[in-house]
């Protein structure tokens, strides 16, 4: 399966009919300055469905994923995972938005381009703008740039001289369909066709809690069997590298909210042992109340990570 770090297209239209800027009610102009994504930054975006969405945050970098299309299933590397508390952050006919950072000094600095995200729009994913940008030899259009220069084409074909180039625009619907999915159809991780043997996902996330101090334990197998499923029989992950994000309901209300409402610790990680678990601690600072634990970012040096295979996560806990 071929390893693919784009799914994107271009088309050329006219800076009569085209803006560099959001609606009104979005975040306004991105930045012509890119920005690498990072573990951790906020970022937003707007889209044709969910307008803007703010609030996300960068769980997962370097990502490998399997995505399902109608026309089979695509395997993605170097990919960012963006994730929100709050559901919606990316639904239907979202794809092709631009991801840029949220505040600070890289404010509105793009850093992806969004294509898919899971069933429930807490969860997206994003190619790298870079490697967007450099695919299609364009730049962003974007504040303090000139415009963006003219891709190059068939040259049988004379370009309109007014043309911009949008890296997001949507596919002409009466042209020959391709691998690239209409981008007002989102897929989704979950709707992968079954699982190979070369797929891992989470298979369990365990608790443990001692006076001020909150033990998780989460265990990665692999599905060795290839029947869809994680159980007790398939084999451990040794190496693999975990990411996670645990939240407290420190609101009070008995329920996990987004990070501006409840506390989130998201600097959790590492590799897995010879037995596929790895132990994460907050030592001296958990607070009673309702917690939850879950993966954000899982990658091996030969296994692919399959959200659809996950038996347990996210996982919580009241203490």
């Amino acid at each position: 399966m071929a390893n693919n770090k784009i799914d994107a297209a271009i088309a050329l239209s006219s800076i009569l009919n085209l803006g560099n800027a959001t609606p009104s009610n979005g975040y306004g102009t991105p930045k012509s300055e890119i920005v690498s994504a990072t573990l951790n930054q906020k970022v937003q975006k707007y889209g044709r469905t969910t307008g803007l969405t703010t609030n996300g945050i960068i769980t997962g970098i370097n990502a490998t994923l399997n995505i399902g299309y109608d026309s089979g299933t695509a395997r993605f590397v170097d990919q960012i995972i963006v994730e929100s508390r709050k559901p919606r952050y990316l639904q239907g006919g979202d794809s092709g938005s631009l991801l840029v950072a949220e505040g600070g000094a890289d404010d509105r600095k793009p850093v992806g381009l969004l294509f898919t995200g899971t069933s429930t729009g807490k969860m997206a994913i994003a190619n790298r703008i870079d490697l967007v940008l450099e695919e299609f030899g364009v730049m962003i259009d974007g504040e303090g740039s000139a415009p963006s220069p003219t891709p190059t084409l068939d040259p049988t074909a004379t370009p309109d001289p007014t043309a911009t180039p949008v890296p997001t625009a949507t596919p002409d619907p009466d042209a020959t369909p391709t691998p690239t999915p209409d981008p007002t159809a989102t897929p989704t991780p979950t709707s992968t066709p079954p699982p190979s043997t070369g797929d891992m996902g989470v298979y369990d996330i365990s608790w443990s809690s001692k006076k001020k101090n909150l033990q998780f334990i989460i265990k990665i197998r692999q599905d060795s069997d290839g029947d869809g499923a994680l159980t007790g029989a398939d084999s451990p992950v040794a190496a693999a590298h975990v990411n996670a994000t645990l939240t407290h309901d420190s609101s009070g209300n008995n329920q996990i909210d987004d990070c501006s409402i409840d506390t989130c610790y998201s600097n959790f990680g590492g590799d897995t042992g010879s037995n596929g678990s790895i132990k994460f601690s907050l030592v001296g600072g958990a607070p009673m109340g309702l917690y939850e634990a879950q993966v954000t970012c899982l990658t091996h040096a030969t296994l692919v990570w399959n959200t659809a295979l996950d038996a347990d996560n996210p996982d919580t806990f009241a203490r």
